[in-house]
């Protein structure tokens, strides 16, 4: 009986350092998540004002750009953001089930895959054999430079015309208790695509100033399309860089309510071993009880 109360006090030790640990990863996870969404917001101002340019130079003109085009889709590029990490509970496998859903839906077209995270780079090369490339090594507090590899070779090979569509699967951050997996067009732009990610994207502090910015009756030098030129491949610059922020907000969401749950295990866990304890440890002072009056009768 003792042999049996000393394994389980070894166990409630065991699972309270476990739980000490969950708790300390749920914290981190919840400190990481809050700076990557106001990284996230930060990103509508210039989303927003170059929506602002392109509507404008469309009331003048019709824009013409390569990067404007509408084709017909034959082959399409997907940019898919997951994890590098584990213990982040149904995350991945979300994301996973979203590109096996865009690859159905587009089941007409060839695809190509750029994978950011070591998860999906694994799981693309298992279920479609390649990638064109995979991005493993952007920080937890990525700047937007680190994202330009990935954005060039998606401009790139739209306006050379090697793909007629790109395409971007993650997770949008809703709440710290709720993301969603998207895939939404990123090549063509399209105003219709940038409005309705403004909408998800939510309100900082500078949308007043922002909204009483009138560029109704500005002048483009030295011309409309030089505009394009410079503002176009940087769109696509920010809505990757807003999609990584996005991910990493709702990685660190689900790995935070993950380490909660795993916390709340480990209490349920400790509370049964201390009930298993205090049983087995009263069973042997009751069998220690028995023993001595066994034998002061037997001394008689």
């Amino acid at each position: 009986m003792p042999i049996q109360i000393k394994t389980i006090k070894k166990r409630i030790q065991s699972v309270k350092n476990i739980g000490k640990i969950t708790r300390a990863m749920e914290m981190v996870s919840s400190y990481k998540m809050k700076h990557a969404i106001n990284q996230a917001l930060a990103t509508r101002a210039y989303i927003k004002i170059a929506l602002e340019l392109l509507v404008n130079i469309n009331r003048e003109r019709e824009a013409s750009h390569p990067l404007l085009e509408q084709r017909e889709v034959k082959k399409i590029l997907a940019i898919v953001f997951a994890s590098n990490k584990g213990l982040c509970g149904s995350y991945n496998s979300n994301v996973f089930k979203k590109v096996d859903e865009f690859v159905k839906t587009h089941s007409s077209a060839e695809i190509d895959f750029i994978t950011i995270g070591k998860k999906v780079e694994k799981k693309i090369k298992q279920n479609y054999g390649k990638y064109i490339a995979s991005f493993t090594d952007i920080s937890e507090k990525p700047l937007i430079e680190e994202i330009f590899p990935c954005s060039r070779l998606a401009v790139d090979g739209f306006i050379n015309k090697t793909y007629d569509q790109v395409n971007i699967i993650y997770t949008d951050f809703v709440s710290s208790i709720k993301y969603e997996v998207l895939a939404r067009k990123l090549l063509p732009v399209s105003e219709k695509v940038l409005y309705e990610l403004i909408n998800r994207i939510g309100r900082n502090e500078d949308e007043e100033i922002i909204e009483n910015k009138n560029l109704a009756n500005c002048l483009f030098e030295p011309d409309a399309n030089s505009v394009l030129d410079e503002i176009l491949p940087h769109l696509a610059d920010i809505q990757l860089y807003h999609s990584l922020l996005e991910s990493n907000a709702s990685e660190h969401s689900s790995r935070m309510i993950t380490m909660k749950s795993a916390s709340e295990n480990a209490s349920d866990v400790i509370d049964d071993l201390s009930f298993s304890f205090n049983k087995a440890r009263q069973a042997s002072i009751t069998q220690e009880i028995l023993e001595i009056s066994s034998g002061a009768i037997a001394s008689k």
